[in-house]
């Protein structure tokens, strides 16, 4: 699982709002690229990913190991890269450690 999902960002204290900011049109600021990318603006490029909230307890890591338990996470459904449509396929999407009480 990877560590910006809704629980983990809640624990951090960080609002889902927030963290779409971050990873969209924040990263495009940063990038010198606002305007062209992370948003869905007209003339903009619309890569876009959908994603579903799951429920239950999951296993969160992020780039140095470190771990949390979390009731809920991002799961990706489908992305739109350039026009292309596109499902994902990984056995670590499915991994749950069992509905949360």
């Amino acid at each position: 699982e990877h560590a910006m999902d809704p629980g983990y960002a809640r624990d951090l204290g960080i609002r889902l709002e927030d963290v779409v900011r971050m990873v969209t049109c924040n990263a495009a600021a940063m990038l010198r690229m606002t305007g062209e990318i992370g948003t869905l603006a007209p003339g903009a490029g619309a890569d876009i990913t959908v994603l579903a909230m799951d429920h239950g307890r999951f296993t969160l890591s992020d780039s140095l190991g470190e771990e949390i338990t979390s009731s809920t996470r991002l799961r990706p459904e489908v992305t739109v890269r350039a026009g292309k449509v596109s499902r994902p396929d990984s056995p670590l999407l499915g991994r749950s450690l069992g509905r949360a009480a």
